[in-house]
């Protein structure tokens, strides 16, 4: 009996950690969105809008040979499918310097999207290069 208590603490132990999760199947293509870009691309962090479409913003990498990367916004309705009516199929690209990366998205009430991140002014011969912050406003109709 001593014997059988450790091991019914042990399966309780992992039976309490157990998650009752999976894939929503009507989201995306069975539980995932994917957006195929040329090169690249992770998103970063998401917001949703007022209708519940979910904004993501995130980098692209758009030099073949380097680590130049673009921000990138993308929009999927609530079911993860990519909304190609937003910006060029889908996708809005703003290059600010030489590579940037965000950090922050908002909806603000009127419906324009604020991204904050930060932006690399580009290499020299001695660093890697300077960070500064930026500040992006989007008008969106959505």
């Amino acid at each position: 009996m001593k014997k059988i208590i450790p091991f019914l603490l042990l399966f309780a132990t992992f039976y309490s950690f157990a998650q009752n999760a999976a894939l929503d199947p009507a989201f995306g293509n069975a539980g995932y969105s994917v957006h195929p870009h040329p090169h690249t691309a992770e998103i970063l962090c998401f917001t949703f809008d007022q209708n519940g479409n979910i904004i993501s913003t995130g980098l692209a990498n758009e030099a073949t040979t380097g680590s130049v990367y673009r921000l990138t916004l993308t929009r999927t309705d609530s079911n993860g499918i990519l909304d190609t009516n937003f910006g060029s199929n889908g996708k809005v690209t703003t290059p600010i310097e030489y590579s940037e990366a965000p950090i922050r998205i908002a909806v603000q009430p009127d419906g324009k999207i604020i991204v904050v991140g930060e932006t690399n002014l580009g290499p020299t011969p001695i660093s890697p290069g300077t960070y500064i912050g930026f500040a992006v406003r989007y008008n969106y109709w959505s």
